[in-house]
């Protein structure tokens, strides 16, 4: 007995080495296998990008500037940093607290940009066991190998890009190779520009719809109060109120937008993207583009059907 107990407590530490052998060989391999991998996505039958820019008249920058289909994006801030030193810790809490899937890198010497910080570079970490030792510089990809688009460049040309090179988040530059800056940062302020006074039209709009419903007094004032400060209005039980806040609140995001177009440098503008779209962005375009007319369609005729039965009271 006293033999096989010391056989049994000799082998033990053994088999414990042989187990780190084998968990630092997968860890190995798993390294290895996510280096070299190189992901071959295939078009579908019949895909064309040109056939989606020709059908879909849209660019990056207007991808880039347009709210949600139901309701605006919650942040102006079109574009996220980290620092390169940063831990892959840091990364992941501005993944989770900003609701987005890739950043930004700058170098935390001189500010300039270094590459881009996306989840698949997150997974990467967790793939290969290195997420206490590594910093973002070891994982992000380098700007060297980094896919980015000019603000005129066509939705189809973007989901190209993106299913070629296997990504999912697109940097927006002000130029193209050789383009001229000053084009361009009027390019993205007349974008701006539209994007604002297409809102402002909208939440003019219901003015009347205000008036007629409250009164004139009441109705104007009502829609000064929307316009002062949307958010306080968003949960009220009147679809007629609930509509109008949301209207609101795109024209003060617009409008937020438009002033930080104007308000960003030149100089920051050539070497730092002014925008980030996503695969979510370009879906929500095409969604846009050729189903939401005819929802918007269908539910203005039904609320003004149901106007029309028992008033803008509903």
């Amino acid at each position: 007995m006293r033999m096989a107990f010391a056989v049994r407590f000799k082998s033990a530490p053994s088999a414990a080495r042989r187990r780190g052998v084998d968990i630092d060989a997968n860890v190995a391999v798993t390294t290895a296998a996510w280096v070299n991998a190189k992901r071959s996505v295939m078009p579908p039958p019949g895909w064309e990008p040109a056939l989606v820019d020709r059908v879909v008249s849209t660019t990056a920058a207007d991808v880039m500037r347009r709210p949600c289909v139901t309701k605006p994006k919650p942040d102006a801030e079109t574009v996220h940093y980290i620092n390169d030193q940063d831990t892959v810790k840091a990364c992941a809490q501005i993944f989770w607290e900003k609701r987005i899937g890739a950043l930004m890198v700058k170098s935390a010497s001189d500010g300039t940009v270094v590459g881009i910080m996306s989840e698949r570079d997150f997974v990467k970490a967790l793939a290969t066991d290195t997420t206490r030792t590594s910093t973002v510089a070891d994982l992000m990809t380098p700007a060297s190998k980094m896919v980015t688009v000019s603000l005129s460049t066509g939705v189809g040309e973007c989901m190209e890009l993106m299913r070629q090179h296997g990504i999912r988040h697109l940097p927006v530059m002000a130029t193209g190779t050789g383009g001229d800056l000053n084009n361009a940062v009027q390019n993205l302020q007349n974008v701006a520009g539209r994007a604002e006074a297409t809102a402002r039209r909208q939440f003019s709009g219901f003015a009347t719809k205000l008036c007629d419903a409250f009164g004139e007094d009441e109705g104007r004032k009502m829609h000064a109060a929307l316009a002062a400060d949307p958010e306080s209005h968003a949960h009220d039980t009147r679809p007629l109120i609930q509509r109008a806040a949301l209207a609101a609140s795109k024209l003060k995001l617009a409008e937020e937008r438009l002033a930080g177009v104007s308000a960003q440098a030149s100089e920051q503008l050539a070497s730092h993207p002014v925008g980030m779209i996503s695969i979510r962005d370009l879906l929500l375009t095409m969604t846009a583009n050729h189903v939401v007319p005819m929802l918007d369609w269908l539910n203005e005729e039904r609320r003004t059907l149901i106007e029309e039965r028992i008033g803008y009271s509903e």
